[in-house]
């Protein structure tokens, strides 16, 4: 369920960050890669291995003001591909392919 989620988010995202300097996407990919950090090592202090992050339940907040929980690292996942996309050659995942040629 997750890959049809992502194929769909993905070129969302690639077209959001097409007109980002490298800088800002550098910054993005920090920021996601800290988004989905955070939510597994709240799984590993909950001891709730694979059960999802634990950001929803305790309330707090992940990647922006407005965003927090399972929702908060699925984005940050899209982000993450999205970023991968602009790389020569591109970023594969769960059987998805995304590459910018000219981005």
């Amino acid at each position: 369920m997750i890959d049809i989620a992502l194929s769909a988010t993905v070129p969302l995202w690639i077209e959001k960050i097409r007109h980002m300097t490298i800088d800002q996407r550098t910054k993005l990919a920090a920021l996601a890669a800290r988004t989905i950090a955070w939510g597994q090592k709240n799984d590993e202090t909950r001891g709730q291995h694979g059960a999802g992050p634990a950001l929803l339940a305790h309330g707090e907040q992940a990647l922006g003001a407005d965003m927090g929980g399972p929702a908060a690292v699925f984005n940050a996942m899209a982000a993450g591909l999205a970023i991968g996309a602009f790389q020569p050659g591109g970023v594969s995942f769960m059987g998805h392919h995304w590459e910018v040629k000219n981005g």
